[in-house]
């Protein structure tokens, strides 16, 4: 299998060797760093044109089947072989723009418990084309980023009875839900639900009034984790959210930056949303830690320091 279209895509990753999907270490459920960075390249992947997402996952990933969906905004790809289905999220583009519009609002949803609105309305206008696509007869492995991670989240709790789910592993995902959808999380996949959190990552840290859920995995500052006989447990625990008060001077913050952009001419919205990100990441260093890279390099230093790894 070639790494050239890998490093390709992530070129200034090129100097971890390591940084390569690995489509057999999604054949079998259960942790492992190899299945863990293939989960993180498939959320970055997620983020580029459709064109890009199903050449890479047929070309150079190995899949027989590829498929990518944008349904009013909501973004996605599976891909399919014969051992296993991959379903990846994409997470929002524009962070920024994002977190300034986010509302506070929960739906409570019987079978599973209460979640963020703005995140379930999301997944819901995917789900019916996704199960039409969706093959019944094959394990999935299930990822996402930022927003795609909470995705990833609520359709693991809306599918435990439809699919038979591997895993879920989410990179940088926003607290999801109130206490009895965490709890269903943890019933319903006990060892199976892989959430990592890089540093100070300023996203799980939003929306206030909402909880995580799964096995916390915590990168420190130098990219560390502990590591203990029976598996790993994470160094220190989630960040502190932020409180009621604190987000809404994020948001008047990000809101105020972006009236300003919108006075300067750029080429299009999106030079906007990406300005409005870079000054957002200058100004608060714990977004910066947000950056799927940043977990895709952390990721890769595990499997480099591992014992296993010549």
């Amino acid at each position: 299998m070639s790494t050239w279209r890998i490093l390709l895509i992530f070129p200034h990753l090129a100097e971890h060797l390591i940084v390569i999907f690995s489509i057999n270490s999604l054949a079998n459920p259960g942790f492992s760093w190899p299945s863990v960075l293939s989960m993180a390249l498939a959320s970055k992947l997620s983020y580029e044109e459709k064109e890009v997402v199903e050449s890479t996952a047929l070309d150079d990933w190995g899949y027989l089947y590829a498929l990518f969906l944008d349904i009013k905004n909501t973004e996605c790809f599976l891909a399919e072989t014969n051992s296993h289905v991959l379903l990846s999220f994409r997470g929002t583009q524009g962070i920024g723009d994002w977190v300034g519009n986010i509302n506070l609002f929960p739906i409570h949803n019987p079978n599973y418990g209460t979640v963020h609105n703005g995140f379930f309305d999301a997944f819901y206008d995917v789900e019916k084309l996704l199960i039409e696509h969706l093959p019944k007869d094959k394990p999935m492995w299930i990822t996402g980023h930022s927003l795609g991670g909470a995705l990833a989240a609520i359709a693991s709790v809306e599918w435990r009875s439809k699919f038979e789910i591997y895993g879920i592993c989410t990179f940088g995902q926003p607290r999801t839900g109130h206490q009895d959808f965490s709890e269903t999380i943890r019933s319903s996949y006990p060892d199976s639900f892989f959430r990592f959190v890089n540093n100070r990552d300023l996203i799980t840290r939003i929306p206030p009034g909402f909880q995580h859920a799964g096995s916390l995995y915590h990168f420190d500052a130098n990219g560390d984790i502990q590591e203990i006989s029976a598996g790993f447990l994470p160094i220190s625990p989630d960040p502190e959210p932020l409180t009621l008060d604190e987000f809404h001077q994020f948001q008047e913050n990000i809101n105020n930056i972006r009236n300003k952009i919108e006075m300067k001419p750029t080429e299009n919205f999106a030079g906007h949303f990406d300005l409005l990100d870079d000054i957002l990441s200058r100004q608060y260093k714990s977004l910066s830690d947000h950056k799927i890279d940043r977990y895709i390099k952390n990721i890769s230093g595990q499997i480099l320091a591992s014992p296993d790894y010549t």
